[in-house]
């Protein structure tokens, strides 16, 4: 199981292994996998998700990845499923989205958090209509103020 990969902390020389954990709203861990230490964090998604849905029921969880569990195989498996979820965006695809993320058009949702929807932009590869849009966090702050922002892409 513990194996050589990535390793967050520059340290190759070490053999790891990945854990995927699953927490509650507020952060109590409900669930676990172990993966080999050369897996990559992209490819555990659909397994995690299918084996927390299998023990617990599907219920209605808000699935969390950050940017490095994002692909557009995971996206569609959320999609697919009606999942919700909540991801972090890698800045070449902020790009795409760069001025409605500067305009004024910024709701407050509540204290300190304001929403920008966007509109969908066509991807590459042809796929079925989204049926439960994204929301995307920016990974730095916005010239908008010090609050958190989100993007609601539609």
């Amino acid at each position: 199981m513990a194996q050589r990969g990535y390793s967050r902390d520059q340290r190759g020389d070490c053999k790891q292994v990945c854990i995927g954990l699953v927490v509650s709203r507020c952060g109590m861990p409900l669930g676990y996998e172990v993966f080999p230490g050369n897996t990559a964090d992209v490819s555990t998604v659909e397994r995690i998700v299918t084996l927390m849905e299998e023990r617990y029921g599907k219920s209605n969880r808000i699935w969390v990845m950050d940017r490095g569990m994002v692909s557009e195989k995971n996206l569609e498996f959320f999609r697919q499923g009606q999942r919700r979820y909540l991801v972090g965006t890698p800045k070449a695809l902020l790009k795409q989205y760069e001025p409605e993320l500067l305009s004024d058009d910024w709701h407050t949702i509540r204290e300190g958090i304001e929403v920008n929807c966007c509109r969908s932009r066509p991807a590459k590869m042809k796929r079925r209509r989204q049926t439960t849009p994204p929301i995307t966090i920016p990974e730095k702050n916005t010239p908008r103020s010090s609050s958190s922002a989100a993007v609601v892409i539609a």
